[in-house]
């Protein structure tokens, strides 16, 4: 009843967009669990407004991107400048973005993902896009002027890079990687990228960035995610290690098992091993990075229950606990099962009972920020 009345609650705040008050109580269930030190250090930075970087990794619920929404209006609202940060191939090339900031991409480009080619060299975004020509131009178009811009892309030795305005353009490289800042002479709303190289093979990208302001005193967030990933395809990209170095985020929130939760095939020792074999992964590679995971929420897809949720919820909260790990119940935190009949109710879900509409994932985003605050 309680997680019924948070979720009345919050509708009704959200709806109105009136100003957030909850009581105790109601806070004691929106709730973060299993902080630890330095992520309690992380926190009270963001929410004091000094310079944090965050990405979101996840399923089509990250990927969707409403969700992210949310969570960026949400800390806007405590005066918590907050910057879309890297623009990774689905915010770029797919119908599916909320992509304010970028105005324009012009790019003849193919992209892949790591459901789609599981010999895929992609890494912690579980996307490439590429492009095979011996030279080509990417251009940009921005609404707001930019300081620099950053490439995530594939080492190759063999290519030049040309700038078509005045900046000055410098490389950081790691094993596969490869991380190209260019700084501009003055700040621009557009610019045009221009590779030249000596072959025909694939010269992959992970993601860009641009940077509208660079003072210390910003929330920088990701987020991208593939439509139907799993734990376990994130843990196998091959470039995840690189990619993670070369970018250092201080968190990591990661939205992911509603599909392991539809796995028929689910090997339950592998989802456990695999699980801790990622966070384990991503703690060893950036020491300084704090996670935070979510449970999978109640779904209801072509009239059959996740057969593993239970499962796959409660190998979550056991790996958090055991890594110390943070952990955001979104399942209980929506009202446990068969809370999503309620959502239903409400109009924040899709007829597809698997998804949620837009303003559901923005309520949710909203709800997860709260948490954070």
């Amino acid at each position: 009843m309680k997680h019924l009345v948070l979720l009345f609650l919050f509708s009704f705040t959200f709806f109105q967009g009136e100003k957030l008050f909850v009581s105790e109580e109601e806070t004691e269930i929106n709730k973060l669990e299993y902080l630890n030190q330095n992520l309690k250090k992380i926190l009270f930075k963001l929410k004091n407004k000094q310079k944090v970087e965050i990405l979101h990794i996840g399923d089509s619920h990250v990927q969707i991107a409403e969700f992210s929404k949310g969570i960026i209006n949400r800390l806007q609202e405590d005066n918590i400048k907050t910057q879309k940060a890297w623009f990774f191939p689905s915010l770029i090339f797919n119908e599916i973005h909320s992509n304010k900031e970028l105005k324009k991409v012009k790019v003849n480009f193919r992209t892949e993902n790591i459901l789609n080619n599981p010999q895929l060299l992609a890494g912690i975004t579980g996307r490439t896009f590429s492009s095979s020509e011996n030279n080509f131009t990417i251009k940009f178009k921005f609404k707001a002027p930019l300081a620099s811009f950053e490439v995530i892309q594939e080492a190759k030795r063999d290519y030049q890079l040309f700038c078509s305005k005045k900046a000055k353009i410098s490389r950081k490289e790691i094993d596969s990687c490869e991380k190209i800042r260019v700084e501009f002479s003055r700040e621009t709303h557009k610019f045009k990228l221009k590779f030249l190289k000596q072959d025909k093979e694939n010269f992959d990208f992970y993601g860009f960035r641009g940077n509208f302001y660079e003072d210390t005193n910003s929330c920088f967030y990701s987020n991208f995610g593939v439509s139907g990933a799993k734990f376990s395809d994130f843990y196998a990209a091959k470039r995840f290690e690189a990619q993670l170095e070369l970018l250092k985020p201080d968190l990591i929130f990661v939205t992911l098992g509603t599909n392991d939760s539809y796995y028929k095939d689910l090997d339950k020792n592998a989802f456990y091993d695999n699980l801790k074999d990622l966070i384990q992964k991503i703690k060893k590679t950036s020491s300084n990075t704090e996670l935070i995971l979510m449970t999978a929420p109640d779904t209801y897809y072509k009239n059959e229950k996740a057969p593993h949720l239970n499962f796959v919820n409660s190998q979550i909260e056991k790996v958090c606990k055991q890594e110390g790990v943070a952990l955001w119940n979104w399942y209980k935190i929506m009202g446990g099962e068969n809370s999503i009949q309620k959502w239903k109710t409400l109009g924040l879900v899709d007829n597809d009972l698997l998804h949620f509409s837009s303003k559901g994932y923005q309520l949710l985003g909203k709800l997860f920020a709260e948490a954070l605050l």
